[in-house]
């Protein structure tokens, strides 16, 4: 073996059959033993530069190892003295190692030390852990959708993505033919994790890059939405499907596809008609929605069922893509030009204001603003009122 200087210890090979043969000592005191010579002698090294508080003010604990190996390399390259203790460009080296550091993505400097940097995805974790109890289920759903989209920066450091990272992700799934809903997710998804990166000055405001991404739907223009006419509506009342019963309920609620998917049994007062359900935004959620009288058998037939949503899949779980080929399955069946699951929801609207429905009453059961400080705060109707209100939907009124 190359003879050490002296005062930088001794490495000894104790021959074969040792898990770690190598032994370090220095001034006849044993430092441990390893299993190669460079673990041996990176030990001893650490050793002597802690020992003789070399180590830089600005490291942290985790990055000493780091800087060892990094002197290490510099003594193997014969860049740097294998007498540590007698190198006169140390203060060199502990700048040569920050700007290394700091070159890799993985650290910045702040306040004089090197904080290590997050990637995207733990970023994102932080985040959606804050965020994700206040929000709706709907928001959880499509922030992770958006999330995933976003793949290949998951592992990325924050401070090494680049716009075209960004915008391949967005490139992507615009080939994928998406809407703007998905596309505004991603953005979403990216404005949180650059938000949470700046508060946190591991990047300048001027790195916001998400705010540079350029992006335009692709997916195919939604044909446009019609109501269902009396006579299609009489067509579903005489199916007396399970199907045609659910179908019937939606048109009479309102109610998103979603959200009476997600309501369980014990959200339905059948007896005193009324639904306490609603998702998406803050006018939506826990809404009171009427229950028609014409609906009134239809919802107890649904209810009939033993499972804790209205209508599931396997494992008694509410799968929204079930019932959209349940829709789809019975329009085909009774011949119904519908294609679109919002064609219920758009019904209900349609009914309500051909019927002389209480416009403020119609907002709120849909579970929109009323743009109305006055209707949005201070009204409060009575239950008896709303289902007034939505006993006079009346199928002879509709054309």
């Amino acid at each position: 073996m190359k003879r050490r200087p002296k005062g930088m210890g001794s490495v000894t090979y104790l021959g074969k059959g040792r898990r770690k043969p190598f032994v370090a000592t220095l001034n006849k005191k044993c430092i441990g033993t390893y299993k190669t010579k460079n673990e041996c002698e990176k030990a001893l090294l650490k050793y002597i530069i802690v020992n003789n508080n070399m180590v830089p003010d600005y490291l942290d604990a985790e990055l000493i190892d780091d800087y060892i190996s990094f002197i290490y390399e510099m003594q193997q390259s014969n860049l740097l003295s294998d007498d540590i203790l007698a190198c006169c460009n140390l203060e060199m080296v502990e700048k040569l190692f920050k700007q290394q550091m700091i070159s890799s993505g993985k650290y910045i400097e702040k306040t004089q030390s090197l904080i290590e940097v997050l990637t995207f995805k733990e970023i994102w974790e932080i985040e959606y852990a804050r965020l994700c109890n206040d929000k709706s289920q709907s928001w959880r759903e499509n922030r992770s959708a958006g999330f995933k989209n976003l793949s290949h920066l998951h592992d990325m450091y924050i401070t090494q993505i680049k716009i075209s990272d960004i915008q391949s992700c967005f490139d992507e799934a615009m080939k994928q033919k998406s809407g703007i809903s998905k596309l505004n997710s991603i953005k979403n998804v990216c404005s949180i994790v650059y938000n949470y990166a700046i508060r946190n000055e591991i990047i300048e405001p001027d790195r916001n890059l998400p705010q540079y991404i350029m992006y335009k739907p692709t997916a195919e223009k939604r044909a446009k939405r019609k109501p269902f006419t009396k006579d299609e509506i009489k067509t579903l009342f005489n199916d007396d499907t399970i199907e045609s019963k659910l179908i019937l309920t939606y048109i009479y609620t309102g109610m998103r596809p979603i959200e009476l998917l997600t309501i369980q049994r014990e959200s339905i007062h059948i007896e005193e008609r009324y639904i306490i359900a609603g998702v998406k935004t803050e006018a939506g959620k826990n809404r009171i929605i009427p229950i028609h009288k014409d609906i009134m058998p239809c919802v107890r037939d649904l209810l009939n069922d033993t499972n804790v949503y209205l209508f599931t899949g396997k494992k008694n779980k509410h799968i929204y893509n079930i019932y959209r080929l349940a829709y789809h399955d019975t329009m085909k069946r009774l011949s119904l030009q519908h294609n679109d699951t919002y064609d219920t929801r758009h019904t209900f609207s349609t009914l309500s204001k051909l019927c002389n429905l209480d416009n403020a009453v119609r907002k709120k059961i849909l579970g929109h603003s009323c743009n109305d400080i006055t209707d949005d705060v201070y009204t409060h109707e009575p239950i008896h009122y709303l289902i007034d209100q939505i006993d006079k939907i009346n199928l002879l009124d509709y054309c």
